[in-house]
């Protein structure tokens, strides 16, 4: 395939395939980004070998209800008054803020006065708030709560995109809800194969924002008011405070990518047990010790004994999904988020990728083509490890690779198919010149006639009808050309019988010689025996060919020559012809001039190394002009 056409069908193939990628991931958006997810938790995989490369914990500290808590404490069950108590301790420690992870929906028991009394207390206590995701949107009309209504901002919401619908709010009890520092919602999505790689930041409810727990701290820290407020989906949450501006990037459904700090049960991320600290500080010294670890911490208390939420992640299969919250707000507190790549960048990867591989498929041979793809996947791969195990920057990879393989695998069926056109061409062309099992070699191995001339003794044929333009004077040139294409089928066939390679038509007259491309040593015996095979041919079938009212008997002419030539593929750049050249080509058409009409005339060189039985007689010396 010429350069200019293989240039025209690459760009075609890859512009299709291309658009077939990214149409695909925009038509089932779900399945897409779970694909990315899996590829995305590889690398997760890979950085939890890589400490460098870990970000920052933040000063974000977990303290846990276990099973281990109940027996330590002798209760059947962690109550109320539990969480008071341990608030309270907490609050002396001076942390900077307390977040509850769970929902006290509704009083039970004398230990509600206690909690509310802590939570007062405080000061600066937070609890979670949640939307039932089981109820339908047409349940029945919001819930009307002053309490619903200031756990929501009223912010309008700019980009393109849609924050995710709450229904069935569920709040703490109305005492507990009036002394918190805030409520924040606790609701987590997973990707469409069961994992939590996201936190949705925002919800929508009766026409206002609500933000996820975690969200609802770090603003309240930053002391944001809701006029300082911006969302654009797609792109960030814009946070102005009193004291600095943050920047909270989100998708087009308001979710923060959760970028793991470690393993849940990792060393570098401070645990502390709920009854360690339920039990008090017996003396100061003790709480100087939790002074230092714990002030001014962001402190999240959860539980995560046996029945507890847990779900699927890129760092654990069963995480507690109080983690989720805390990882987003170590984040929010640290900045060390996991955006998407500018869509500037990952464009230029895509086209800087293809175009290598368009040049390849331009350029290269099929096996340099099928290098160039599979190192440009290797190169695909490495770029998307480096930018997120080094810049922290994701380059979702289904649509860059799935274009890479698409366009490789479509150009090369494309090359395949051209080149199948393009043996099968060669395989008609071949197969006027030489016998079908030299073509079959020919086209499994092209360099076979393409390769340099060499010197070979060869036997040359030349034949030639005998008064054929005065036979065909008077005949239609349809006549003509009937009668010729019968003609030179059958002495072609007679030809490549004998293992002899076509040459040439010229006019009525045919070129053959015998020794190549496949060497013979025989090539004089099979020269002689295609000659008599013609002629007998030719006498059997006479009264078959006739042009026009001409029914005498055809006679030909036949002169077999053997010597050396040079053999090989020669012409100009446009148009290449496996031919012979040398003195005795002009010998062997000036025997065939001489040579008896319905005869065959040989040179001396060839009965010498006739070894079959043939009879032959000596016609003497012929002058040969030039010779």
């Amino acid at each position: 395939m010429r350069r200019p056409r293989r240039l025209r069908l690459a760009v075609a193939v890859t512009l299709s395939s291309t658009a077939l990628a990214h149409t695909l991931a925009f038509a089932v958006p779900k399945q897409a980004e779970a694909w990315n997810g899996r590829i995305i938790d590889l690398l997760f995989g890979v950085r939890s070998w890589m400490p460098r490369a870990w970000p920052p914990p933040g000063p974000v500290a977990y303290v846990e209800i276990s099973d281990k808590s109940r027996q330590a404490m002798g209760v059947p069950y962690v109550g109320r008054a539990d969480y008071a108590r341990v608030i309270t301790n907490l609050a002396a420690l001076a942390p900077a803020a307390i977040a509850v992870d769970v929902v006290f929906a509704g009083r039970l028991d004398e230990g509600d006065e206690a909690l509310v009394t802590a939570t007062r207390t405080s000061g600066h206590v937070y609890y979670g708030m949640a939307f039932d995701p089981s109820v339908p949107p047409n349940a029945g009309p919001p819930k009307a709560s002053d309490w619903l209504e200031a756990a929501g901002w009223a912010v309008p919401v700019e980009g393109r995109g849609s924050l995710p619908e709450g229904h069935q709010p569920y709040l703490s009890y109305t005492d507990l809800a009036a002394r918190s520092k805030g409520l924040g919602l606790l609701n987590v999505q997973q990707d469409a194969d069961g994992v939590h790689r996201t936190l949705p930041l925002l919800f929508q409810y009766a026409g206002r924002v609500y933000p996820t727990l975690a969200l609802r701290v770090f603003t309240d820290g930053l002391g944001v008011e809701p006029s300082g407020i911006r969302i654009v989906l797609g792109d960030r949450i814009e946070l102005r405070g009193s004291a600095r501006t943050a920047i909270v990037p989100i998708d087009r459904q308001g979710r923060l990518r959760l970028n793991f700090p470690a393993e849940w049960d990792s060393n570098r991320l401070p645990h502390y047990r709920f009854e360690s600290l339920w039990g008090g500080f017996p003396n100061r010294d003790t709480k100087e010790q939790w002074q230092d670890e714990l002030r001014h911490r962001f402190v999240v208390l959860c539980d995560v004994s046996t029945g507890s939420d847990v779900g699927s992640t890129a760092i654990d299969p069963r995480l507690p999904l109080p983690a989720l919250h805390a990882t987003a707000l170590s984040m929010m507190l640290t900045g060390t988020y996991l955006p998407d790549a500018p869509p500037a960048a990952r464009l230029g990867l895509e086209i800087g990728l293809l175009g290598l591989l368009v040049f390849a498929a331009v350029r290269a041979s099929s096996a340099g083509f099928l290098a160039t793809a599979i190192g440009l996947a290797a190169l695909l791969a490495a770029v998307i490890s480096v930018s997120f195990l080094h810049y922290h920057r994701v380059i979702p990879p289904l649509a860059p690779a799935f274009s890479l393989a698409a366009s490789t695998a479509a150009m090369v069926g494309a090359r395949y198919l051209s080149e199948d056109r393009e043996r099968q061409l060669l395989k008609r062309t071949f197969s006027m010149y030489f016998p079908p099992a030299m073509v079959e070699r020919i086209i499994a191995n092209p360099t076979f006639v393409t390769e340099g001339g060499e010197k070979r003794e060869l036997t040359i044929m030349f034949s030639d009808i005998q008064g054929f333009t005065t036979r065909t004077a008077a005949a239609q040139p349809d006549q003509i050309r009937h009668f010729l294409n019968g003609y030179f089928s059958e002495m072609v066939e007679i030809v490549f019988a004998h293992g002899g390679t076509v040459d040439k038509f010229i006019g009525d007259g045919l070129m053959a010689f015998f020794g190549a491309p496949d060497a013979q040593p025989d090539h004089a015996d099979r020269a002689v025996a295609a000659a008599i095979a013609m002629q007998q041919c030719i006498a059997r079938s006479a009264g078959r060919w006739v042009i026009g009212e001409d029914a005498s008997p055809l006679r030909v002419r036949i002169g077999l020559t053997t010597g050396p030539v040079v053999v090989g593929n020669m012409g100009s750049s446009r148009r290449l012809s496996y031919t012979v050249l040398g003195a005795s080509v002009n010998l062997a058409q000036r025997l065939e001039s001489n040579a008896p009409a319905g005869g065959i005339l040989i040179s001396s060189r060839c009965r010498e190394l006739l070894d079959s039985d043939v009879e032959t007689r000596p016609c003497g010396a012929i002058p040969i002009k030039g010779l």
